[in-house]
C-alpha cells in the first residue's frame, strides 16, 4: 500500500500533464524520466491492479480535479479503464460513492462500457450512474435483447 505522501505526489504529477498544454503533453509523451508521464502510467498500473486502493486512488485524483473537464478526464480515463477490468468486483463500492459524490457521478457519466460481460447484480447497481451500460439496458428495439 502507497504512502498517503505517494499518493499525494502521484496525483499533482498526474494533474500537472493533465494542466499543461498540449505541446506539454506532446513533448513528454513517452520519456519515461519525465515524472508528468511516468504518473500517467502509474495511474493506469493502479487502476489495472483493481481493488480497494485503486477506488482510493480514483477519489484523490477526483478529489484534486480543479474544473469538471478535468473530472471528464478522470471519467474518460482512469475509471473508464477500472471499469472495464473490475466492473463485478467493485460495481457496489462504486454505486455507493455515486450515491454520495456529485464528481464521482459526473466521472461515471463518461464511462463508455459495454453489458455484455457483466452479471445481472453489476448491472443493476452501475446502471443508474454509467449512461453507456442505462442506454444499452433501456433502449428499445429488436437489437436489445435484454429488454
Amino acid at each position: 500500500m502507497a504512502s498517503e505522501s505517494d499518493v499525494q505526489d502521484l496525483v499533482a504529477a498526474y494533474w500537472r500533464y493533465w494542466r499543461g498544454s498540449e505541446i506539454d503533453r506532446r513533448r513528454v509523451e513517452g520519456r519515461l524520466e519525465d515524472p508528468t508521464f511516468a504518473a500517467q502510467l502509474e495511474v493506469g498500473r493502479q487502476v489495472r491492479r483493481g481493488g480497494q486502493s485503486s477506488l482510493e486512488l480514483i477519489d484523490a485524483l477526483l478529489s484534486a480535479a480543479d474544473s469538471d473537464d478535468e473530472i471528464v478526464i478522470i471519467g474518460d480515463g482512469p475509471l473508464s479503464e477500472l471499469l472495464w477490468s473490475h466492473a463485478s468486483e467493485l460495481s457496489l463500492e462504486i454505486a455507493t460513492r455515486a450515491e454520495r459524490d456529485t464528481s464521482f457521478q459526473l466521472a461515471l457519466d463518461q464511462v463508455d462500457r459495454d453489458t455484455t460481460s457483466l452479471d445481472a447484480m453489476t448491472l443493476s447497481q452501475l446502471a443508474p450512474w454509467v449512461r453507456s451500460i442505462r442506454e444499452e439496458l433501456y433502449s428499445e428495439g429488436p437489437w436489445n435483447s435484454r429488454t
